[in-house]
């Protein structure tokens, strides 16, 4: 009150920070000296990556431009990180990034293209769309729906089809272990249509172990719902597998064989979702109903459905879905929008007499297009809960699997370095000797040679990437190839190749508990 000020000890301490400190870092004595805390494994690790690069740019001297060997370089520094996890998956991923100017391989515009070209939007697209579905739980609605309603709708198709006692046998009581494995593995298969097949299987089986908690475990649990319980795990497992391979968006693996066409074979027409999908779901369908078949021969024997129908009834999930509540409107408008994103993919592009809407925009739109497009809708339209909220905002992104985008990236990058460098060229002189093989194995069990040529070799496949063959003995039109794709022969090895599952290691548990 006598204007005299009395400083304060503590704000005049120079020490005080200006911004408050929540989480101060607890200093302590180190026990480990600095050369001990380097002479880990996962310093040797990362040493691993440059030690191999270096390596490889001294020693190893190639009849090619000397980008391939730097190339080559890159790739085993690249490979050693990924397999040793030295350093964080995503991390290695953006190598390509500073590596590929450094070495001369590309410019850096052009390795960044890579990182973001159609196909990376078309992932980034589908992602914010598959969590805006796992946001809102309708994953799990449409789950519980199907099997909850899985009796009332087969017994009326098959009252429709067949006789009344094929329909008690399915539809009747006690309840049919193989029919309630159909539909677990159905709806599996047909979420990982859409999205990761990790995903799929993340989703899914928190669904599925909710029914099978029904079940007696431990001392007490019979062979009969133990052999059941493996089943069920195997089937979300395989199903989530099979799903990913009947559309380009399933599986990321897809993605990339799609970009490394575009890549290697620009001449060629585009794998379009629409073309993939034609083809990969009836190889999937017949897929999907061989592993329920092999299921339900293993795990679900006769007389099963007696000792299963004490714990497993309509009741429980119908109890789960009205804990759901009733659909609202924000998962009503996301239900379209994926609608409409499905039904837009498949007519882009239909047939060469039914061009489809992507003429309208002279064939520059493409399904990236149209999947960010539809994402960008998620954070426009409101979900009329609160007054200006939309249906997803950035926050409920921030789980957006970014390891993912740059994985498939790297790979683009890397397919096109490969190329650039000269690298391509290299390999496929140096598996010359499959052609060999290839032209002398069919020869021996009494095959024509002229029958095989027409499954093209890397080597051919480098040299013409327009599609046609270089076989100077081919003489006839089904020797001959008008495209890569054709070209490949048995377009069901490609497929395979590049269709996987990811979700073996996070099921590998659920399936040891039983």
């Amino acid at each position: 009150m006598n204007g005299d000020h009395t400083p304060n000890p503590i704000s005049d301490d120079p020490k005080t920070p200006l911004l408050p400190v929540n989480n101060p870092i607890q200093r302590s004595p180190s026990s480990h000296s600095f050369t001990t805390s380097l002479l880990t494994p996962n310093s040797f690790y990362i040493l691993l990556g440059p030690l191999s690069c270096t390596l490889i740019c001294l020693f190893v001297k190639l009849d090619a431009p000397v980008t391939s060997v730097y190339m080559l370089a890159i790739l085993a520094w690249m490979f050693s990180w990924w397999f040793t996890e030295a350093v964080p998956m995503p991390v290695t991923s953006m190598a390509p990034l500073f590596l590929f100017p450094l070495f001369g391989i590309a410019s850096a515009d052009s390795v960044a293209r890579s990182f973001m070209d159609d196909v990376i939007a078309l992932v980034l697209g589908s992602f914010i769309l598959a969590l805006a579905v796992e946001h809102y739980n309708i994953h799990r609605r449409l789950a519980l729906n199907e099997l909850s309603d899985l009796f009332e709708i087969d017994c009326f198709i098959l009252t429709q089809l067949w006789a009344m006692q094929i329909t008690m046998l399915f539809c009747g009581d006690p309840l049919n272990p193989p029919l309630l494995l159909l539909g677990i593995c159905a709806t599996t298969a047909f979420v990982s249509m859409w999205m990761h097949n990790v995903a799929a299987a993340v989703i899914m089986m928190p669904v599925a172990t909710g029914i099978l908690h029904r079940l007696p475990t431990g001392p007490t649990q019979s062979d009969v719902a133990g052999k059941f319980c493996k089943a069920v795990v195997l089937g979300v497992i395989y199903s989530a597998a099979i799903g990913g391979m009947s559309t380009l968006t399933g599986t990321g693996v897809n993605l990339i064989l799609v970009g490394m066409w575009k890549s290697y074979f620009p001449e060629a027409n585009p794998i379009s979702f629409n073309t993939w999908f034609f083809f990969g779901f009836p190889l999937a369908l017949v897929i999907f109903f061989a592993l329920w078949a092999i299921l339900c021969l293993l795990y679900c024997s006769k007389g099963s459905g007696q000792v299963l129908s004490a714990y497993l009834d309509k009741a429980h999930l119908k109890s789960e879905l009205e804990m759901l509540g009733p659909m609202a409107f924000a998962e009503k408008m996301i239900l379209a929008i994926f609608g409409t994103l499905i039904v837009l993919w498949m007519t882009r592009s239909i047939t060469d007499d039914i061009p489809g809407w992507g003429a309208l925009f002279n064939g520059l739109a493409g399904d990236g297009t149209v999947s960010v497009m539809m994402a960008t809708l998620l954070f426009i339209i409101p979900n009329k809960k609160q007054r200006g909220e939309k249906l997803m905002d950035w926050n409920k992104c921030k789980k957006l699997p970014w390891n993912i985008v740059l994985l498939l990236g790297a790979g683009f990058a890397i397919a096109d370095g490969v190329k650039s460098s000269g690298l391509a060229e290299v390999l496929s002189k140096a598996l010359d000797f499959l052609e060999e093989r290839c032209r002398t194995w069919p020869s021996r069990r009494g095959v024509s040679n002229k029958r095989h040529h027409h499954r093209i070799h890397l080597k051919q496949l480098h040299h013409h990437p327009g599609g046609s063959s270089a076989d100077p003995n081919c003489e006839n039109d089904a020797c001959a190839s008008t495209s890569p794709y054709d070209s490949w022969g048995n377009r069901s090895t490609v497929l395979v190749l590049s269709s996987n599952c990811n979700a073996f290691e996070y099921c590998r548990v659920h399936y040891r508990a039983y």
